[in-house]
């Protein structure tokens, strides 16, 4: 999955205010941070944080 439609699905839930996760404005925010790695170049970092992300997120 591209990063912008992570980042337009993230923004959605946190302004929606939706959805059963304690931590919504922490998502958008992790969701930019593995962005702006990639376009940093920190592929390994950007990676490892998307995994833990989802990780977290999906258990």
């Amino acid at each position: 999955m591209k990063i912008q439609p992570m980042q337009q699905i993230a923004d959605h839930i946190v302004r929606s205010g939706s959805g059963p996760f304690e931590a919504l404005p922490t998502i958008d925010r992790d969701v930019r941070a593995v962005k702006w790695r990639l376009w940093l170049g920190r592929v390994g970092r950007a990676i490892r944080d998307l995994e833990q992300l989802l990780g977290s997120r999906l258990n």
